[in-house]
């Protein structure tokens, strides 16, 4: 029988400035697949736009993740209205887990 190797690994431990950077490599991955998808314009999403929604993330790979997902809905609607709408609301609105960590 092999011998498997693991390494427990508490998310929690990692340093947030990792985090962050990998939410803003997963975020730039996830929205130049759908500018290419979409044929959108070579300016799309913008670094402004990236930095947003990794900051919005708050830490959390879902967020980032849903908000992804969010942008490539339909093809009826904007992707590019959809960022926008993501980016435009407010952040107060995007801290619901503070009160979690009280």
């Amino acid at each position: 029988m092999k011998h498997i190797a693991y390494f427990a690994l508490a998310l929690h431990d990692v340093p947030r400035a990792i985090v962050d950077q990998d939410i803003k490599r997963f975020v730039t991955h996830e929205l130049l697949q759908i500018k290419t998808e979409r044929s959108l314009p070579d300016s799309w999403p913008g670094a402004d736009k990236i930095q947003d929604i990794t900051s919005r993330a708050d830490g959390l790979f879902i967020y980032a993740a849903t908000v992804c997902r969010y942008v490539n809905g339909p093809r009826q609607v904007s992707a590019s209205a959809r960022l926008e709408q993501v980016c435009q609301e407010s952040v107060a609105k995007h801290k619901s887990t503070d009160s979690l960590d009280a």
